[in-house]
Formats: structure tokens, sequence, C-alpha cells
């Protein structure tokens, strides 16, 4: 926000008040008056993140933004399964003892993971659930053991004992178990397999009870129930795919820049595209493509990586840090040698559009089940930018906005002003020339006025010093505005000005280089004439 300062001095000769009988005498005075000064600069439409200033005072934008993400968290994620084992007799009775086994099993639970076939997990956060119930007439004990998943060193094991039941009113009990950080081997009982665990299960009366007499109307069961299962790590073929790429990533690198074409004379842009994961990636990019919201313009990049599919290979296990992985990166350089970047740029895009595609493991299961993945690793795209501002620009326009006051208690005394202009003083630095309008606004950000109610205010262009290329005096205009009652009643109505500053190099052969010391001074002067009365 460039800071102005504006104010109203008029001075106005008072004569002595009392009773007259013939008009009083009255008479033209004119006055100049400062109203309002304002220094007006490319580079105030830049953030400072935005741009860096060189040893001589050039200046560059910087960019860096993440275009696309996946991860791969959604390949290996392994939704909730439930299994139930219970047991009855068919027909008849039988007597159970104290202590004894009537029901055991090895079974094994397929974990359908999205079309991966997972050997080996580490889990990060996840809960087994597990539903006892019996109508046994004395108490049962419940026993539950994974081998393959350890903790420590500790394979899984839960055990409980079930208060008695009977048929009108068997017994349940709810158990959740907390699995985060258990290591689970998934490739079943026999090692031949994928995303398949197997569980030891066994129930029996316990040795503290009564012998009991069961019949077809009696039964025990247990559930259970995998929930909220997310690895830490996780190993296997993850599967051939393909999943679309449809971002539109905002970029403010140009956003007070509201329209007009830029050349730049040079700038490069860095695609940059890492892979995190243990699996290969083929990546076709159809459109990448800038975008100016305000205008509608767009301009797709034309380079080698939207015309080619690029094969990113996968990461390695460098077996320190965490995650300890080595990413595997792929980097495009893309300048005005090799692509259309200036046609790119030069629209200001307000956002950057991305379509295409990103095929997982496109030569398929060369790995052998070796992929890998951790958590909250996989793949992303990022772009750098780094424009030099060196440029031929068509109509470029850049604004800003002043507060603006007038001291109200003013107001009755201009009401004297017979007419007189608004002169506007410009003192231009930049090599270009230019128009400008400003916009007087209230409260509400409405426009109650505009400095130039028809042509827009010519700006002619500084002076290059040919032995420095730059320029190093300014060139001085100034614009004289008719200055009305209705426009003088709108400034006290106005807080704020809108500059609008409209840019052309179409006189220029060459692209100008633009110093971080170039401005436009404004300085808004009303030249009145009063009309003065003395009472007598």
């Amino acid at each position: 926000m460039l800071r102005i300062s504006l104010y109203v001095t008029i001075i106005l000769l008072a004569l002595t008040n009392c009773r007259r009988e013939l008009d009083a005498p009255s008479w033209d005075v004119d006055g100049y008056v400062p109203l309002a000064s304002a220094n007006l600069r490319i580079q105030d439409a830049i953030a400072d993140s935005l741009k860096e200033i060189g040893s001589d005072q050039e200046i560059t934008l910087v960019y860096k933004s993440n275009l696309f993400e996946y991860k791969i968290d959604s390949l290996i994620k392994i939704p909730d399964t439930s299994r139930t084992e219970s047991f009855s007799i068919p027909i008849g009775q039988v007597n159970l003892s104290p202590g004894q086994v009537f029901m055991a099993d090895t079974i094994e639970n397929n974990l359908n993971a999205d079309n991966a076939q997972l050997r080996f997990a580490v889990v990060r956060e996840g809960i087994i659930e597990l539903e006892l119930q019996s109508t046994m007439n004395t108490p049962t004990i419940f026993t539950y053991d994974i081998p393959n998943a350890t903790k420590n060193g500790v394979p899984f094991s839960f055990i409980d004992t079930l208060s008695a039941g009977t048929q009108q009113n068997p017994t349940t009990e709810t158990r959740r178990l907390d699995i985060s950080d258990y290591t689970i081997d998934l490739t079943g009982k026999d090692n031949n397999t994928t995303n398949t665990f197997y569980g030891v299960y066994e129930i029996r009366t316990a040795p503290f009870g009564n012998p009991i007499t069961i019949t077809p109307a009696d039964f025990a069961s247990l559930t259970s129930t995998f929930t909220g299962i997310l690895p830490e790590y996780a190993k296997g073929y993850f599967g051939n795919r393909t999943f679309e790429i449809d971002e539109t990533t905002e970029t403010d690198i140009f956003k007070n820049f509201k329209s007009g074409l830029l050349s730049p004379a040079e700038g490069r842009l860095n695609l940059r595209i890492k892979n995190e994961a243990g699996v290969d990636f083929g990546v076709d990019l159809k459109t990448v493509a800038g975008a100016n919201t305000n205008t509608g313009q767009s301009v797709n990049l034309d380079h080698f990586v939207t015309q080619n599919n690029v094969k990113l290979s996968r990461s390695l296990e460098s077996g320190s840090g965490y995650p300890p992985i080595r990413p595997s990166n792929y980097n495009a350089v893309i300048n005005e040698q090799n692509s259309n970047l200036p046609e790119f740029i030069g629209v200001l895009p307000k956002e950057f559009q991305l379509v295409g595609e990103v095929e997982l493991n496109p030569l398929g299961n060369i790995s052998s089940g070796n992929d890998f993945a951790y958590f909250g690793t996989g793949f992303e795209m990022n772009i750098d930018a780094e424009i030099p501002l060196r440029f031929n620009a068509q109509n470029l326009v850049f604004q800003d906005t002043t507060e603006f006051t007038i001291d109200s208690g003013s107001r009755e005394d201009t009401k004297r002003i017979n007419g007189g202009y608004l002169l506007v003083h410009c003192f231009n630095l930049y090599p270009i020339e230019g128009e400008l309008q400003g916009y007087f606004m209230d409260s509400t950000n409405t426009i109650v006025d505009s400095l130039f109610t028809e042509d827009l205010g010519y700006l002619s262009g500084g002076i290059i010093n040919n032995d420095q290329n730059r320029v190093t005096n300014r060139s001085e205009s100034t614009i004289r505005v008719p200055l009305t009652p209705q426009k003088i009643d709108n400034l006290y109505e106005a807080s704020k000005i809108w500059f609008n500053a409209k840019l052309n190099t179409t006189n220029q052969p060459d692209s100008l280089t633009f110093y971080d010391n170039y401005d436009l001074n404004i300085k808004l002067v009303g030249d009145f004439n009063y009309q003065l009365e003395a009472d007598l």
C-alpha cells in the first residue's frame, strides 16, 4: 500500500463583521493548494516474498509452488475387515468338563488392500475389535493369537475369561485392542500368498468351573474386526494403475498486474517431480497452462515435458534417517530457448492448470513384490520460477489503492471556489510511456468520482542514458483537469484513491530492464479561483 499525504490549505481573508446597508464588496483570488502526493511503483505491486533485488537494483520475480501431490497412503490403505467363528452342536447333548477345549482353529484373514498385493506391513495405527459371546452355563476362556504379528519381538496374544451365560441371556463382551507399531507378515500361514495373516483361536471351559451339558441351542462365538488400519510402512506389489491429474493452482506472482501482455526477454521455470515411493511412475502431462482469470487469456506450455511421457524411477531405501529413503527426482528446466516461455508468462497467469495422467508401475511387477512405501511419502510436482523484470509490455496495468482524507472543516470555505483546475504533476522514472487514471472511493469502496472524466492522463517515459542503458532523469508532465463544484463535493466523500497506470513499450525496439529505484511520482495540486466577500 502506498503511503499518501493529502492536505488542503486554504487561506481566506476575513473582514470585520458588522452591519451594512449596501452590498458587500467582493473580489476573485487565485490560489494553489497541494492536495495529494503518491509514489506508484511496479515493485510495490509485487509481494516481498516474490521478488529479489540484485546488486545493481535489478528486479527478479521469484516463485515456488506445489502443483500436484499424491500420497502413497491411499494405495496401501487396508479396509476394515470382519470375520466370525462360532461353535454349536447339531443334535443331541454333549457333556463338557472343566478346562475342556471345545472350539479351536487356525484361520486366515484376507485384507483386500485396494488391488495391492502386500507381503509385509508395519501398523501406524489400527484396532482389533473382538466380540465374545457364550451361552455356556460356566465361565469360558477365549484365546486369540496372531503368530506373525509382533511388537518388540513379542507375538500378538489375547486371552480373556467370559462369565457364564444362558440360552435366554447369552453373555456378550467386546474388547478393543490397539495394534499400533505391530509388524505383520502378510504372506499367510504357509508364506505363499499376500494380504493375508493367520490367527489361532481357542475356546475352553474354565478349569475352576463346573461340568456342563450343552444342547444345539447353546453356542459360543468370536468375531474379530480389524478397523482403521493405516500402515507406517508396507512392502509388496502395489499394482499397475493409472490416476488422473486435473489440478488448478492459484498464483499471486502477478496478482496486482490486472491486465496486459508481457514479452519477457528471459526467464526460467523449473518443473520438479519427486518420487519418494519405492514404485516406478510414468507421467504424461497433456496440458500445463497459464491462465489469466481477469482477461480470459490462456497459453499452453510447449516443452519436451508436455510432449513426452516422462519415466520416473523408484526411490531407494538408503538405511539412514527417517524415512530412510533417497527420492528419485526429475527436473525439467524451461526457458525461452526450449519452449514458448515468454508467451506462457506474458499473459500474466493468475493460475496454473495441470491436466494429465500418472501411471503406477508402468512396466509391471519388475520389483518381484518389493515395492515399498512409508507413511506420508509419495509423488509430487513443484514449480520454481525466476523471471527478471526485463521485458516489452503492451497495455500493462498495475494498480494500488491509497488512503485519502480531507479536513471537513474547510468544506464551507471551498464552496466559494469559482472554478480552476486540478493539476496532476507526473514525474516518471520508468523508461516507458503510458496512461494514468485515478478513482476516488468512499469507505465502502464505491467510486464517487474519477480523476479524469474523458481522456486518460498521458505519461511520457523517462529518458534512457545510453551509456548506462537505464533511466537517470525523470520525465516531467502536467495534466490539467477542469474543476467543478460537484467534483469538489465528491472529494469530501472519498476515503481512498485507486490509481491505475497503463504502460506500453511499443516505441522501444529492445526489452527494458526495470530497476528498484524506478517509480512514478504523482503530485495533485488545486489551482483554485476563490470569490471573497467582506461583510461591512
